[in-house]
C-alpha cells in the first residue's frame, strides 16, 4: 500500500483551490480567459514536482471536478480539462523519452491532434455556417504551434524554478 504524503497532500489541495480560484477570475474577467486557464494548468506541476504523477493527476482531476458545477462559464472548464490542466502530467511523460527529437514531435502531433479534433467537433456543432478560407485553418494551426512551442519552453523554465524553490521549503 502507497504511503499517504500529508506535506504533499496538503500542498495538492491548496493548488487545487488556486486552480479554482483562477478559473473562476476566468470566467468573470473579460479577455483574460485562456491565460488565467494556463495558470491554472500550470498549478497541477508543482504536486507533479512535490509527490509524483499520482498527486499531479489528483490535483488536475479535483479541479475539473470541482469547476463542473461552481464555474459560471463552462467553456472555462472545457478549456482547462481539454487543454491545459493535464499538460503537466503529458509533459512528465514525453520528457521521460529523454531524446529530444522525440520528445517534440509527440507534443506537436499531440497538439494538432487535440486542436484539429476541437475544431472539426466545434465546427459541426456549433458553427457549421461559419466557413474560414482555405488556408484559415493551417495557418491557424502554425500560429498555434509557435504559440505552443514558446509555452512549452516557459513552462520547462517555471517548472525548473518552482523544483528549486520547492526543495528549498522542503517541500520535495
Amino acid at each position: 500500500m502507497r504511503k499517504i504524503n500529508v506535506k504533499v497532500l496538503a500542498l495538492s489541495s491548496v493548488l487545487c483551490a488556486f486552480s479554482i480560484i483562477c478559473l473562476y477570475l476566468a470566467c468573470i474577467l473579460p479577455g483574460g480567459q485562456l491565460a488565467l486557464c494556463a495558470l491554472a494548468g500550470i498549478l497541477p506541476a508543482a504536486s507533479l514536482l512535490s509527490g509524483g504523477m499520482l498527486y499531479g493527476v489528483m490535483t488536475f482531476a479535483a479541479t475539473a471536478l470541482l469547476a463542473f458545477p461552481l464555474m459560471p462559464d463552462p467553456s472555462v472548464t472545457l478549456t482547462y480539462v481539454l487543454i491545459f490542466g493535464y499538460y503537466p502530467m503529458l509533459k512528465s511523460a514525453i520528457e521521460r523519452i529523454g531524446r529530444l527529437f522525440w520528445e517534440w514531435a509527440l507534443k506537436l502531433l499531440f497538439l494538432n491532434a487535440l486542436m484539429c479534433a476541437l475544431f472539426f467537433m466545434m465546427k459541426s456543432l456549433f458553427i457549421a455556417y461559419l466557413e474560414l478560407p482555405g488556408f484559415g485553418f493551417p495557418v491557424i494551426l502554425l500560429i498555434l504551434n509557435a504559440v505552443f512551442v514558446i509555452y512549452d519552453i516557459s513552462f520547462s523554465k517555471l517548472i525548473w524554478l518552482m523544483g528549486r524553490y520547492l526543495h528549498k521549503f522542503r517541500l520535495m
